[in-house]
């Protein structure tokens, strides 16, 4: 199967578990974004190679998702930054750069813990949701579309599509 019938394909089944995911919020939501977190850990360490391996990125991730879920913001927030300093500590104690892996707790656990506080609003968050949904997937298909279309040197030739 061709690059954009595999893209629609995997649109066709993934917007609507998003979709009904912020409308059901809650455990819901926690479910799709404790997988997709999964999914984006193993990509982190295959492109940032962060010493320590998947453990401490998982851990800290897994620590801000929970406390998100439970409607402490901050405490989330400080889970990720906890994650990126242990990250880097464990770097700089292997003598590796500290930079490449130790963004990751914030870069992915940040994103995540502000869906579940955005959801969690209780007038609009649904619409809300919905709405950052809507601007990251035209913004997605837009750069794919304007990426095909101009062609050129890809940003990162191991991973662009």
């Amino acid at each position: 199967m061709n690059e954009p019938k595999v893209r629609a394909v995997s649109a066709a089944v993934l917007a609507p578990a998003a979709l009904g995911a912020a409308w059901l919020g809650g455990v819901w939501l926690a479910a799709l974004l404790a997988a997709a977190l999964a999914a984006l850990i193993v990509e982190w360490q295959n492109l940032a190679r962060p010493p320590g391996g998947l453990g401490p990125l998982a851990a800290a991730l897994a620590a801000t998702l929970a406390l998100a879920s439970f409607g402490e913001i901050a405490w989330a927030l400080a889970a990720a930054a906890s994650g990126s300093a242990a990250t880097a500590a464990l770097a700089w104690r292997r003598g590796a750069p500290a930079w490449p892996g130790a963004f990751g707790p914030v870069y992915l656990g940040a994103p995540a813990a502000a869906i579940v506080w955005l959801r969690a609003r209780p007038d609009d968050g649904f619409a809300l949701t919905v709405g950052l949904l809507l601007v990251v997937w035209a913004s997605d298909i837009g750069a794919y579309a304007v990426g095909r279309a101009v062609g050129g040197a890809r940003l990162a030739p191991r991973i662009s599509p």
